[in-house]
């Protein structure tokens, strides 16, 4: 009886163990897949939820990482915009304005892609995602627009990791597509 038990548990922790390893190389496949490999993997592995997911599940943590990404950044540009930093320019105060407003259009355009995503209105994903990240990048284009800016755009590292989860989740997207 006791070699059973034994037996048992062993092989309990073989296929644990198979399970893992088979989820590690989907998340690696996947991720190796996309535009921004590190990006992708560091993201999906900071979530446990894709140890056990499948590539459409894997899509749906890195498009919800693209959400909680732009909430971050629409906080902290409402934060910058409170503080209101006497070595601000009108200008500068101004692009944090605009920024709020392109990151509150971003969320909107995520937001519906999540619908899309769920519908598999791939389309719809592309269209959305493609305009949140336009967003994004008109947020960063207003800082670059001003030639005489004191102080360089409080936003580009938000911005580009921003664009970074939303390429990974369009490239992610059409996998998903194709099966």
């Amino acid at each position: 009886m006791s070699h059973s038990v034994s037996f048992l548990f062993i092989s309990t922790v073989v296929l644990l163990l198979r399970i893992a390893t088979c989820q590690e190389d989907l998340v690696s496949t996947t991720c190796s897949q996309t535009p921004f490999a590190d990006t992708c993997s560091s993201s999906l592995r900071s979530d446990p939820l894709s140890q056990n997911s499948d590539v459409k599940g894997l899509a749906t943590i890195t498009l919800e990482k693209s959400i909680e990404k732009a909430t971050e950044t629409k906080a902290h540009i409402d934060y910058l915009i409170k503080l209101h930093n006497p070595n601000q320019t009108e200008y500068e105060f101004k692009c944090l304005k605009e920024c709020l407003v392109e990151y509150s259009e971003a969320l909107d355009n995520l937001q519906g892609s999540y619908l899309a995503l769920n519908t598999s209105s791939f389309d719809t994903v592309n269209s959305d995602v493609a305009a949140a990240m336009s967003d994004a990048e008109s947020c960063e284009n207003g800082y670059e627009e001003e030639q005489l800016l004191q102080n360089p755009s409080p936003l580009t590292e938000r911005n580009k990791i921003f664009s970074e989860l939303c390429s990974n989740f369009l490239a992610i997207t059409t996998l998903v597509s194709k099966m």
